[in-house]
């Protein structure tokens, strides 16, 4: 199934989470906003976010300095 994440399509397997993504990106979920279909998730609810064809996902890591 297509997708896209952070404005580049992706290519996914049936049943892929939002929180797979999260780790395939090499990214802690913890430090991770995200949002599919401009609805933000909070961390704990990744694993059940399981994605459909032709979702937008975009991924936001923040960081802090000064």
């Amino acid at each position: 199934m297509q997708v896209i994440v952070n404005g580049s399509e992706r290519v996914l397997t049936p049943g892929t989470s939002l929180n797979d993504i999260i780790k395939e990106a090499a990214r802690s979920p913890e430090h991770v906003v995200a949002a599919v279909n401009g609805d933000i998730f909070e961390p704990m609810d990744y694993a059940g976010v399981i994605l459909k064809e032709g979702d937008e996902i975009d991924l936001m890591t923040f960081v802090g300095g000064g």
